[in-house]
Formats: C-alpha cells, structure tokens, sequence
C-alpha cells in the first residue's frame, strides 16, 4: 500500500519534467527562429498574423482607461 503514493508522486514528478523539456524546445525553437527574422516585417503565416494582432491588442490602453499602460512613458504637465 505505500508504492501507490510513491508511484503517483513519481507519475506526477515524471509529467512535470516532461512538460519543463517541452517548454524549453518550444522557448529555444521561438528564439532560434526570431533571431534570423526582422519583426517588422510582413508574418509569414496565418499563426504568425494573429499571434501578432493577439499581442498587440493587449499592448493597446482601452478608450475608456484612464490609467496609462504599463511601461507607457507619458510627458507631465
């Protein structure tokens, strides 16, 4: 009865580590590739296209904020 603790701590550690490597290639192939692009230039693919309005849809303070974004670097009068 006390392998099947171990046995899901280990299943659980096992998937964790899977998912860490998965991370890595993923962060390791994007920087790969970015590297050689220049980024203002025109998306090669339809994934490319909407990850790019995605992210800068996020960037864009909303009409009706009043605060500044994040990082936005506004004279004071």
């Amino acid at each position: 009865m006390a392998d099947i603790p171990l046995f899901v701590i280990s299943l659980a550690l096992l998937a964790a580590i899977g998912v860490l490597v998965l991370f890595v290639v993923l962060v390791c192939g994007i920087r790969a590739d970015d590297r050689h692009r220049n980024l203002s230039d025109r998306p090669h693919s339809g994934v490319e296209r909407v990850a790019r309005r995605v992210l800068m849809h996020a960037r864009r303070p909303r009409p009706d904020d009043s605060t500044p974004a994040p990082g936005s670097h506004q004279a004071r009068r």
